[in-house]
């Protein structure tokens, strides 16, 4: 898939979960798990991994955190 549609399927689920969690435990989320991502270069083509790890963010911030409905947004994107 074409890096700049990509970006915009990421983009639009990050949106996605702003609406669906609000703006003050999303955006903590989003930018908790940029501050603790660890890449793994075998990992980096597989979505899955960045949904772990924004996952894996929420236990960091205390958010009670509805996985599946973290899992469904991306997954209606086809990032899974």
């Amino acid at each position: 898939m074409e890096e700049h549609r990509l970006g915009e399927i990421w983009g639009a689920s990050l949106w996605e979960l702003r609406e669906q969690l609000g703006q003050q435990i999303a955006d903590k989320l989003v930018f908790t798990t940029w501050k603790q991502f660890k890449p793994v270069k075998s990992e980096l083509n597989r979505p899955k991994f960045y949904i772990d790890a924004i996952i894996a963010a929420a236990v960091t911030i205390d958010a009670s955190l509805d996985q599946k409905l973290v899992r469904q947004v991306f997954a209606r994107r086809s990032l899974e």
